[in-house]
């Protein structure tokens, strides 16, 4: 029942943010925004408080409504955040994190996997804006009135995509942002980040085997005392009298 309900909770979001994506109004974003790939679909709409970008297949970035009131030095980091997620798939990966944890809910460590696999996502496209645009306190307070936005705010805001700012990694992100003495990770290339996601589907077949593990363990256990058991008592049994033969004479 667990499978089938968290499955049916991947296929609503996928279905609200496909519906999402078709009401929303395209936009033509300023020449001087430099950082939106050249095929990356961008729109506006009503129904989200901050960038998020939606899609498995064809991916799109969704602006809040009032994105031409922002500052261009918000619109260029927002969208380049968002753009990292488009570079590197991580709605795709997102998608298979979902899906393994639906199948194996009642393993802690798939929901641990699916917890830091976003984390990471994160982190590498916090660390691409900084080395996009060197603004590391203006993005930090960026990142600050974003969760401000979604813990006010009463639209809509998809789960099924992978928004700008999450109230529960915002802090954690923050220090990270403003710490000028960690060095950048390496930006992953285009197959790295495939790769990433075939890792999700490994991770998914190696935890199923450690969860059967314990199954089978048990199961021996059990089994073994009643072979026993069966075994001595046979041999503790009286052997039947056999009876008694005469030979002809």
């Amino acid at each position: 029942l667990g499978v089938v309900l968290l499955l049916t909770r991947i296929v609503v979001g996928i279905l609200c943010s496909m519906r999402l994506v078709d009401r929303a109004r395209p936009v033509s974003l300023s020449s001087s925004v430099d950082q939106v790939p050249t095929a990356a679909r961008v729109f506006e709409s009503d129904e989200v408080l901050v960038p998020v970008t939606l899609g498995v297949w064809r991916p799109a970035i969704v602006l809040p409504a009032d994105w031409n009131t922002w500052d261009h030095s918000l619109v260029e980091i927002a969208v380049a955040h968002e753009a990292e997620h488009l570079r590197r798939r991580d709605t795709l990966v997102g998608l298979l994190t979902a899906i393994n944890a639906a199948l194996y809910w009642f393993h802690p460590m798939v929901w641990l996997l699916r917890r830091h696999i976003h984390e990471l996502a994160e982190q590498a496209c916090d660390d691409e804006v900084i080395r996009t645009t060197g603004q590391r306190a203006e993005y930090a307070q960026i990142l600050v009135n974003m969760a401000s936005r979604l813990a006010s705010g009463a639209a809509r805001y998809q789960t099924a995509g992978i928004g700008m700012a999450s109230k529960s990694l915002v802090e954690k992100r923050v220090v990270r942002i403003l710490d000028d003495h960690r060095p950048l990770d390496a930006r992953p290339g285009r197959v790295r980040s495939l790769l990433l996601a075939g890792l999700v589907a490994t991770a998914a077949i190696v935890i199923a085997g450690l969860s059967a593990v314990p199954n089978v363990v048990s199961a021996q256990e059990t089994t073994a005392p009643e072979v026993a058991a069966q075994i001595t008592t046979e041999k503790s049994a009286p052997a039947e009298p056999q009876p008694d033969v005469q030979e002809p004479h």
